[in-house]
């Protein structure tokens, strides 16, 4: 729904960097932002409602279902950490050597993380996602720490606040690639030093972010 969001409200010149044709560390923003709609009560209860009696989705059932849900949350976190390194493993001067194999890198990485290690599977050989992003799966990590702070900035008290998404559209979501990052973000948060994007900016998105 994010990305669908960012192409259609794009209104930039040229085709080119419309919407989702934007940096790679950037492209995954307003994907993750709407997980962050997708789960908050007042946004569900708002619609979510019994299809033959129409009464309204009971709380405890909601609260219920969230907790049960999240409690492996931190596994698909860690899956991710780890296929960003494997990610950029598989993208460093270790392909030239000629003894360069995909699946034994993998396995070599799960025993050094050593946390459930997966010694025979082979489905890195397979995970074309890597590929396609070309060392940045680290981007899924990175927005996620971004979308957590434009959320908490512009909708934590009030999720379906009409000024702060019309903010988000006109600040983010309309220049798609056409812009710095940066300079979206820094303008969406209202700090100006974020435009920079170096090391302090860096470390405001990392610092009490929701992962």
């Amino acid at each position: 729904m994010g990305h669908a969001l960012h192409s259609m409200l794009g209104r930039t010149n040229l085709h080119n960097v419309s919407g989702t044709r934007c940096s790679t560390d950037f492209v995954e923003l307003p994907s993750i932002l709407m997980e962050h709609f997708a789960k908050d009560p007042r946004v569900i209860l708002s619609f979510a409602r019994h299809y033959e009696t129409n009464k309204p989705l009971p709380i405890k059932l909601l609260n219920k279902y969230q907790n049960d849900n999240d409690f492996l949350k931190n596994c698909e976190t860690f899956g991710q950490i780890k296929m960003a390194l494997l990610d950029q493993i598989l993208h460093s001067n270790l392909v030239f050597d000629k003894k360069f194999n995909v699946i034994k890198i993998y396995h070599e990485l799960e025993n050094h993380l050593g946390i459930f290690a997966d010694e025979k599977s082979n489905w890195p050989g397979k995970f074309g996602h890597l590929y396609s992003y070309g060392s940045v799966y680290y981007s899924y990590l990175f927005d996620r720490a971004i979308a957590s702070k434009i959320y908490n900035y512009l909708f934590l008290k009030d999720p379906l606040n009409k000024q702060n998404g019309l903010k988000f559209k006109s600040q983010v979501l309309k220049w798609g690639g056409s812009k710095n990052p940066w300079e979206l973000i820094s303008n969406v948060l209202d700090k100006e030093e974020l435009k920079k994007g170096d090391v302090n900016a860096m470390k405001f998105i990392a610092k009490d972010s929701n992962l």
